[in-house]
């Protein structure tokens, strides 16, 4: 496979989600570097690395104009898709969070 430019390297663990929104194909990608990648699918080009968790992420969701990531570090975080900035970081958990799943627009499970 040749690399994408903004792929991390040696990562043993990848989660994937993809949307579509002004008529542009995308994927977010969370991965065992502890950040997540939001892509434009179609020119394969990295738009943006989200920072902030400190262990792998397991899995990834988009519910509207929010993506969330769940991961090793026992915390779900909820994303802005078009700033790309954390908006609420959800702890508590007494483990690592290994999916997520959209309940409706407004719910994450």
């Amino acid at each position: 496979h040749k690399p994408v430019p903004g792929e991390p390297k040696d990562v043993q663990h990848w989660a994937l989600h993809t949307w579509q929104a002004n008529n542009k194909d995308f994927a977010l990608t969370g991965s065992s570097d502890d950040k997540a990648r939001v892509w434009d699918i179609t020119t394969k080009r990295l738009l943006h690395v989200l920072k902030g968790h400190t262990g792998t992420i397991f899995d990834t969701t988009v519910m509207g104009r929010h993506c969330v990531t769940a991961s090793r570090d026992k915390t779900v975080r909820v994303w802005d898709t078009e700033t790309c900035t954390c908006i609420s970081s959800l702890s508590g958990h007494k483990g690592s969070v290994y999916c997520v799943s959209p309940i409706d627009k407004d719910l994450v499970m």
